[in-house]
Parts: C-alpha cells; sequence; structure tokens
C-alpha cells in the first residue's frame, strides 16, 4: 500500500499533537512550516531548535514573547522584515528593547519602549536629555520616574500636564514661580500660602 504525502503529513501531526517535543527528532524535510508554527504555539521554546526560521516563525514566537528576539540572526533577513520583528517584540514585550541591534533602533521605538514601560527609564543609564525630552512628550506622567530631573524637563513635563505636580515631594523655587505664573488655579491649592 503506497502512503501519500498527506497520510505522512497527518501521521506526523498526530504525534506532534501528543508531544510538540517530538518534532525537533523528525529530519527537516519531512516538517513543515505549518508543524513548527503548531509546535512554537504549544512550546515557544522549540523555536530555539528551529533551523532556519522564517519570518512567520519569528512573528510567531516574537508575539508571545519578544525576548526571542535575542535568538533572531537579523543578518538572515531583510532590514524590513528584522524592523518588523523588532516591532512585533517591543509591542509584546517592551523590555526587549535592550535587545535590539542598535543599527536597527529608532526613537520611534525608544520612546515606544520607555512610554510603555516607566520602569525602563529606572534601569536606564544612557538616556540623553534629548531622549528624555521625547519620552516626556510623548507621556509627561513619566516624570515621576525619572531620577533628578532637572528643573527645564520638570516644566516641560508640567507644561503638557500640570497635574504631574503631584508626582514631587519637592520642587526648586524656580519650577514653583514658573507654575504659580502659569497655573495659579492649580498653584492655590496645592502651595498653601
Amino acid at each position: 500500500m503506497l502512503v501519500t504525502k498527506s497520510d505522512f503529513d497527518n501521521q506526523i501531526m498526530k504525534i506532534l499533537n501528543e508531544n510538540p517535543e517530538m518534532i525537533t527528532t523528525f529530519k527537516a524535510k519531512y516538517v513543515t512550516e505549518g508543524m513548527w508554527d503548531y509546535c512554537i504555539s504549544r512550546n515557544p521554546q522549540l523555536f530555539r531548535e528551529c533551523k532556519d526560521p522564517t519570518p512567520k516563525l519569528c512573528y510567531r514566537v516574537l508575539s508571545m514573547d519578544g525576548f526571542f528576539l535575542e535568538d533572531i540572526d537579523p543578518s538572515k533577513y531583510s532590514k524590513e522584515i528584522y524592523t518588523r520583528m523588532c516591532w512585533i517584540a517591543l509591542e509584546t514585550t517592551p523590555k526587549a528593547f535592550p535587545l535590539i541591534p542598535e543599527k536597527y533602533r529608532t526613537k520611534e521605538m525608544k520612546t515606544y519602549a520607555y512610554s510603555m514601560d516607566p520602569e525602563l527609564l529606572l534601569s536606564e543609564k544612557r538616556l540623553t536629555p534629548a531622549m528624555l525630552e521625547e519620552i516626556i512628550d510623548h507621556r509627561p506622567d513619566l516624570i515621576r520616574y525619572v531620577a533628578n530631573p532637572t528643573d527645564d524637563l520638570i516644566i516641560r513635563a508640567l507644561e503638557k500636564e500640570p497635574k504631574a505636580i503631584v508626582y514631587f515631594t519637592s520642587i526648586s523655587d524656580r519650577v514653583r514661580t514658573w507654575y504659580e505664573e502659569h497655573f495659579p488655579e492649580y498653584a492655590s491649592m496645592l502651595f498653601l500660602g
């Protein structure tokens, strides 16, 4: 009796359905992208065993956990495809930002990552003043996570969100004077005398 490719694939899928890890035991010529996709969706760690994953498989695993970006070689994909992978990783796991190679990082990615996960601001030591300004412009409430913000950065945040003043236990005389001039209605409630 002749076994068709379809019958053979069905037998493999039956095995993989019971134990997705078995995919690593089959020869590459017998395993399809769909089989890998199924197994990765059941056990994302299997992605690390996949030789030359297609963009679709990369997108799949990154949509589950952005930290898998670390396991993807950017030289195997076009810049456009790899950039899309970076965005999927960030949307899933903003803390994956440091895994993006420098040449693929954009200001938009950095701003997105920091605005989605403010804790990154606490751990990042290399943010330039311009980057901090961009982040604060995007999300002024993140000023509360900036260690030792300058008066100018505080004022920048307050221009966009006057109520962010509540995040500070103390402010400089310069910021206080500026705030009283620009938002007297709030200042009168906050600075009683």
